[in-house]
């Protein structure tokens, strides 16, 4: 459609009755109003093709419209956006325009000049709220600029650019006059936010896709806060986080990207495919040569041919998504598995190692130095044997299934299947089914603080996270495994269950992962935890055979920093719902908070029982009032 096909009579009901409007406009025009909201951002359509893409810097607000090129068109959509002006602005006592232009410097032939990044924002004297003006400004100046390019940013008070703007579309046709007079009426405020073309490759004439992005992105939350500030100030619309004003809606794109991603995810299951079929029979192997001659390790075979998901990975659309959020959250994901399909080829080579590294990092001086001290302080306590007092496999199952049901009378969508097998050492959580290895055995007092490390935390995360509209959610956003294992052992500490050779174990992880990742071997490293660090020796078989499984799994150190990290989150004054909505990282937090802003996620659907205990809360109080995390946790267990 065009301008002038547009029902000024049917643009107004929607707007009154919070109705979208969106189409095209002309040929290369668009209107992309999300729900009448006191703020509209302003394109205008270039027709080179370097600028065309331009154009995605308005298109991540709920509220925009891309101006087309053609005069006549032009003509008709500065008179529709004159009305749309009106309308919001009755309904909210004012409005916001945003001009966003790309200031174009003509390229002289044989000659290529370096742009510098620049950011001008004009806006008329008395026109636009100072303090609007100067939070945009702040806002911008204080964006994570990672990139080398960091855009300087400059306030003009002039009338050359939004003041004339507004006189150009701001006029109304009096059609109740012979002589058409033009009757100017100003019910806008205006900031034209104008940005050097410093993205683009002055040698090549193309974007620089990074550079662009990081703009893209920064702008974007810019403008939120901006506008926020504005209708906080000027209007009675009453949002109570700038983050609301974003788009409420997924696209069709997004949920394909989504869903693509998360169906190669659950084909990779790297911690199944790393974790050695043997570890029993490895166990006795070693033993019988005196813990002298390293284990052999076998694995389960690859389902899917490795360089058949990566191409299926990088088919999948990332780059069109145009949500920034989105965006990064998808590209990020998009990476991570490109390493993970690398960590299954390099499966059981030297090369595993660094790839691992790359996914999960190593451990640095501060985690090492914090095992070390852990270790120190607390003695071995009792030696790995088998007692009346643990619980067979069978018997623990019973308590897993009973906890599941539990939950399952708060909700009954929650799937979790426990199953006993012999193919994995100890216990583990898969696709939200509860594994539990034929040998393992659980200790009385460990009971409660599995099952919530396992059940209240990864089970319920998975359901959480398969409730909400991102399928990524569920089977975890890159980086998750810090955070889940994170509030995993958190969960544990606040039963009352992390015991002594439950953090002298996370630590002995540290000293491993460390020692491994300098070029220890499998012996050296197990006589480490054993002569130096006292444990015993099933017990330091464990630990070491996590760490080396796969060709060196870094993975591990995790785990302590992670609750290490969830304790600092706590004692912020934090809660833990945020982090309850699924599988989410650390990095993502905010991006997380975000999307439940904008209700593109939903709160979490059931939270663990042990949260509204009086001992739970009694422990976040003590971690909020002690400044020393290591004390918080030795106290507790000493």
């Amino acid at each position: 459609m065009n301008a002038s096909d547009i029902d000024l009579d049917i643009l107004q009901q929607n707007l009154l009755t919070g109705q979208p409007v969106i189409g095209p406009i002309g040929q290369y025009g668009n209107i992309h109003i999300e729900r009448p909201q006191p703020f509209l951002c302003l394109y205008r359509y270039q027709k080179e093709p370097t600028y065309r893409r331009t154009a995605d810097l308005v298109t991540t607000q709920a509220s925009w419209l891309i101006e087309p090129s053609e005069s006549e068109e032009r003509s008709k959509t500065r008179r529709l956006i004159a009305s749309i002006l009106h309308l919001l602005s009755a309904s909210f006592s004012n409005v916001l325009l945003l001009d966003i232009q790309i200031s174009r410097v003509p390229s002289r032939r044989g000659v290529i000049e370096e742009i510098p990044a620049k950011i001008t924002l004009h806006s008329s004297p008395g026109k636009t709220p100072t303090a609007t003006l100067k939070e945009l400004d702040m806002a911008l100046v204080s964006a994570e600029w990672s990139l080398p390019v960091v855009p300087k940013i400059e306030i003009s008070y002039d009338t050359d650019n939004s003041s004339k703007l507004l006189d150009e579309i701001l006029i109304e046709k009096n059609t109740n006059t012979d002589n058409q007079a033009h009757q100017r009426t100003n019910p806008a405020a205006c900031i034209s936010i104008e940005i050097s073309s410093y993205f683009i490759d002055r040698e090549t004439n193309d974007i620089l896709p990074q550079v662009f992005a990081e703009l893209r992105f920064n702008l974007a939350l810019a403008i939120k806060r901006a506008v926020f500030c504005f209708i906080d100030a000027s209007t009675n619309y009453s949002p109570q986080h700038f983050h609301e004003l974003g788009p409420k809606t997924l696209k069709a794109i997004d949920i394909e990207v989504d869903r693509k991603l998360s169906e190669i995810d659950q084909q990779i299951d790297l911690l199944l495919h790393v974790t050695p079929v043997n570890s029993f029979e490895a166990w006795q192997q070693f033993s019988h040569d005196r813990y002298e001659k390293a284990p052999e390790f076998h694995y389960r075979s690859l389902r899917t041919a490795p360089w058949q998901l990566k191409r299926q990975l990088f088919s999948i659309p990332v780059e069109m998504v145009d949500d920034p959020a989105l965006h990064q959250m998808f590209s990020k994901k998009q990476q991570e598995m490109d390493q993970q399909i690398s960590m299954l080829v390099d499966r059981d080579t030297k090369r595993f190692v660094l790839q691992s590294q790359q996914v999960y990092g190593s451990p640095d001086e501060s985690l090492v130095d914090t095992a070390n001290t852990i270790l120190a302080r607390i003695d071995p306590s009792q030696p790995f044997n088998h007692t009346p007092d643990q619980l067979d496999a069978e018997s623990f199952a019973h308590f897993a299934k009973s906890e599941i049901a539990d939950y399952q009378k708060k909700d009954t969508t929650l799937i979790s299947m426990v199953e006993i097998r012999d193919d994995i050492p100890g216990i583990m959580v898969s696709h939200g089914n509860f594994l539990i290895g034929s040998d393992a055995a659980v200790s009385r007092s460990r009971v409660e603080p599995t099952l919530q490390h396992e059940i209240g935390t990864h089970v319920l995360t998975w359901h959480n996270g398969g409730c909400q509209p991102l399928h990524l959610l569920q089977s975890g956003l890159a980086g998750y495994e810090a955070l889940q294992e994170g509030i995993a052992v958190l969960a544990e500490f606040l039963v009352g269950g992390l015991d002594e050779n439950r953090i002298r174990q996370l630590s002995g992880r540290v000293i491993a992962v460390d020692q491994m990742v300098k070029g220890a071997d499998f012996v050296t490293v197990f006589k480490t935890l054993t002569e130096t660090h006292r444990f015993h020796e099933r017990h330091a078989y464990n630990i070491v055979m996590r760490v080396f499984r796969g060709g060196g799994f870094t993975k591990d150190a995790i785990y302590l920093k992670g609750f290490l990290d969830v304790i600092d989150y706590v004692a912020c004054g934090e809660t833990l719902e945020t982090l309850l909505v699924g599988k989410i990282a650390f990095s993502d937090i905010e991006i997380t908070r975000e999307l439940l802003w904008r209700k593109i996620l939903s709160p979490a659907k059931v939270l663990p029982k042990y949260l509204n205990t009086t001992q739970a809360m009694q422990r976040i109080r003590h971690i909020r009032e002690n400044t020393n995390r290591v004390e918080v946790i030795l106290e507790d267990i000493q």
